[in-house]
């Protein structure tokens, strides 16, 4: 099954033109910040495997992806670059667990906002927290876990890792009820300007390599394709949003002559969404409807369900995010 779904995501993407950046040959591991969508184990889940993404279960040969129970992008990067010769491992370690010698990790937590802040699962921010837990919960922002990781290695970033900074979701979700009673550039500047300043606190640190994931438009995601009525500002925020973070990215990171390289997942999925090519034969499933309520359908890994659940990804969703980053990444 994870070998047809390989060859099904290369055809897709085969005539995708992506303007690709080479990465030089000395890069060999990956750090990753951000949310549920990059979180390989740090969230709670209740299970007792050490590494257990909240969602997406994947079911196929889970050594090859390092035993884990679910697996996500982040993963499925690590693993083909490590195929390809490039990184020295092909595994993702949570941040939360020892991580043996150049193996990439991933600072992610799920529920995660952008900033520099613990909060509990609804983003609601908390004082008394000073370093992630999972009991009581103490979740990280991405400027926060950027800090952490900084923290964890006197202050540097290797200039021979991948960073991938994909957050902002979590930030537009826990506005969504308030999005028509607050001004949009509360939801689009300040979660923004997070990503950036992540970003520019490791490239000051040293960090040369700065790969920034944009935001898909949540509005056609399964929690709010029903609710036509916020299409419009929903598509609007995430717009704006988008283009000030490319902004603010590039200027965070002139002083340092790095360029982030940036990838337009907002632009795939709603290519995805409109059926234009390359995606225009793939099929899937309503927007509406979850892999997580079909027993039948989850037990083969989701055939033709782009979510799993209302917020997440399923294994194809997590393919295609993958296969993006590695199409967009060429090493030199």
């Amino acid at each position: 099954m994870r070998a047809w779904f390989l060859i099904l995501v290369s055809v897709l993407f085969a005539s995708f033109n992506y303007a690709g950046y080479a990465l030089p040959k000395g890069v060999n591991t990956a750090v990753f910040f951000g949310d549920s969508l990059s979180d390989v184990g740090n969230y709670p889940v209740g299970k007792s495997e050490p590494y257990v993404p909240i969602t997406n279960p994947y079911l196929g040969n889970r050594s090859y992806y390092g035993g884990t129970i679910g697996v996500i992008w982040p993963q499925i990067v690590a693993r083909e670059f490590y195929n390809q010769g490039y990184f020295s491992s092909p595994f993702v370690s949570p941040s939360s667990h020892q991580a043996k010698f150049q193996v990439s990790q991933s600072y992610a937590w799920g529920s995660a906002v952008t900033g520099d802040v613990y909060t509990d699962g609804s983003g609601i921010v908390l004082k008394d927290c000073n370093k992630p837990s999972q009991t009581p919960l103490c979740i990280p922002g991405l400027r926060k876990q950027v800090g952490l990781y900084l923290a964890a290695n006197q202050g540097k970033a290797d200039p021979n890792a991948l960073y991938f900074l994909w957050a902002g979701g979590n930030d537009m979700f826990n506005n969504i009820s308030n999005i028509t009673h607050l001004h949009w550039t509360r939801i689009v500047w300040s979660p923004a300007q997070n990503v950036a300043d992540a970003a520019g606190a490791l490239t000051k640190a040293g960090a040369r390599h700065i790969v920034i994931i944009n935001l898909p438009n949540v509005a056609y995601t399964p929690a709010l394709a029903g609710k036509s009525s916020l299409k419009g500002i929903v598509t609007f925020v995430t717009n704006h949003f988008n283009q000030h973070l490319t902004d603010d990215s590039i200027q965070a990171l002139s002083p340092y002559k790095v360029q982030p390289i940036i990838i337009d997942a907002a632009k795939m999925f709603e290519d995805i969404y409109m059926k234009k090519p390359p995606f225009a034969t793939l099929k899937i499933h309503s927007l509406a409807k979850t892999c997580e309520s079909d027993k039948k359908a989850a037990a083969a890994n989701c055939p033709e369900y782009l979510f799993w659940n209302k917020k997440h990804p399923a294994w194809l969703g997590s393919q295609i995010i993958a296969k993006a980053v590695i199409n967009q990444l060429k090493v030199a």
